[in-house]
């Protein structure tokens, strides 16, 4: 906080430097006479001043008026040995802190000073909350930008959660960690900088600091100072299986957030490889992406832990064969370790350094046998195979697919695969993937442009003739017969 005190008297400014050193203010201002003192207030921005009237030679009321133009947030003390009541109540009307009589006790001095700066904090707090509602309601496209967030400079954050643990205990987590970075904001606002953090995921938040254009070097290094402080607090937080990293783009304009934040969330993921726990700059991540094969480890292992949690046992398998093939064309030896740093935290298998390859791909499957079978009783397994077939086909019925490919995927054999399916729905594999790209040609077949031969493309069959011959058999009727019906308007 800056503090002017305009006054000539001595005793006064001594006892009000006394009691605001008890505040941990160091930034004073001092001032003897009250020449250019509207001037001097626009200069110094103070967010309080003491001001003798006596020793001016110009009306108190227009210093107040006309500083509340220049300096918007500052709180006004007066003191003097006779205040009339209008004048008063006008200085009440301008928002004036406190009006003290001279002599003033210790006590009344002890308590403006408290009022003061109490309304400050209040004051900032309250148009730091509306610079933080106009701001999330324009990223989310909510809003077009008001005046609040404009004509200002921004450093955006991306602060990346990676955990393990349980729903509630991970919230609490959350919860303390944001609680902790709102009393830190709460203690460094000033009237020219602005705070705002918001949720972007389950697993990463949204961190905006801001500052005026016009504003003097102090607002730079109170961001600054700012971003050195919440480093501090990602390594506090940054223990017992809950990890943060945080990615800080360039300082840059309101009308690139948007897009820094698509690219701070995509290349996030090189933290896999790079390392956790710690800031990065975009503009190393930005560096690291040119080694393609990183690049995708570091997603790879993302979307393995994503699998995991979802128990989407094609995906993992998928995903885990993806990185075997991988960390064959990299240089193990320099990630070895940032690997095992991030498995730790995502995985509740410990895993050591000084690992090899196919030591991490042994931990990842015994690790994925371990986790996809969770919760799962023995007798349930079966029915969650099945559904992983139906998901599968669900998704991928314009696909060349078959029993064969899903049984390898799932380390079954087909035999096994096709009886279970068919045990546990009532119907062969194939007749299931038949009835559905036939419901699916149906819902097709009802756009009056397309033709069957798309059709037939777009539900997985490269024949049209073998289209239409099971497309007949099910429905009992041609596509294109079929076509014509759904396309039919009757005018009544």
């Amino acid at each position: 906080m800056k503090i002017l005190i305009v006054d000539d008297e001595e005793l006064i400014s001594i006892s009000l430097k006394n009691m605001l050193q008890q505040y941990s203010i160091k930034l004073i201002d001092e001032v003897k006479n009250g020449d250019n003192i509207i001037e001097k207030i626009k200069k110094i921005q103070p967010s309080l001043a003491f001001i003798n009237i006596d020793m001016l030679d110009l009306n108190w009321l227009k210093v107040l008026e006309n500083g509340r133009m220049v300096s918007p947030f500052t709180q006004w003390i007066f003191l003097s040995r006779f205040f009339d009541f209008n004048s008063a109540r006008k200085a009440i009307e301008l928002k004036a802190s406190s009006l003290l009589l001279k002599p003033v006790s210790p006590e009344d001095l002890n308590n403006s000073i408290k009022k003061a700066i109490n309304d400050y904090k209040q004051l900032l707090t309250n148009i730091n909350r509306e610079f933080d509602y106009s701001l999330v309601s324009y990223f989310c496209g909510l809003s077009y930008p008001k005046d609040i967030i404009c004509d200002k400079i921004y450093l955006n954050s991306v602060i990346v959660i990676d955990s393990h643990l349980a729903g509630n205990e991970k919230k609490e987590r959350i919860i303390a960690f944001c609680s902790s970075l709102e009393r830190i904001i709460e203690g460094m606002q000033t009237s020219d900088t602005r705070f705002s953090f918001f949720s972007l995921s389950d697993n990463a938040l949204a961190l905006v600091t801001a500052w005026d254009l016009k504003a003097n070097q102090h607002a730079e290094n109170t961001i600054s100072m700012f971003m050195q402080i919440v480093e501090k607090l990602i390594l506090f937080n940054s223990v017992d299986n809950f990890y943060l990293t945080m990615i800080s783009a360039l300082p840059s304009k309101l009308e690139d957030m948007k897009r820094l934040f698509r690219e701070m969330g995509e290349l996030a993921s090189l933290r896999v490889v790079a390392g956790i726990r710690r800031k990065w700059c975009l503009s190393e991540l930005r560096d690291l992406k040119q080694i393609e094969e990183l690049y995708q480890i570091s997603t790879s292992l993302i979307n393995l832990s994503k699998y995991s949690n979802q128990k989407s046992t094609l995906n993992y398998i998928k995903a885990l064969d993806e990185i075997e093939i991988l960390l064959s064309k990299v240089d193990f030896k320099e990630i070895s370790d940032h690997l095992t740093n991030y498995l730790n935290s995502v995985f509740p298998y410990k895993l050591y350094n000084d690992n090899t390859p196919e030591n991490l791909l042994s931990y990842l499957k015994t690790s994925g046998e371990k986790l996809l079978s969770l919760n799962h009783k023995e007798e349930d397994r079966s029915q969650w195979i099945v559904d992983e077939v139906i998901n599968h086909v669900n998704k991928n019925f314009m696909k060349d697919i078959g029993i064969g490919q899903l049984a390898r995927e799932l380390h079954v054999t087909p035999n096994y695969l096709s009886t279970l399916f068919h045990r546990k729905t009532g119907i062969t594999f194939t007749k299931y993937l038949t009835k559905i790209r036939i419901s699916k040609a149906k819902e097709l077949l009802t756009d009056p442009h397309i033709k069957v031969q798309q059709v037939a493309k777009n539900v997985g069959y490269y024949s049209t003739r073998h289209f239409t011959r099971v497309f007949t058999e099910l429905t009992g009727c041609y596509p294109s017969e079929y076509h014509k019906k759904s396309n039919h308007i009757n005018i009544g």
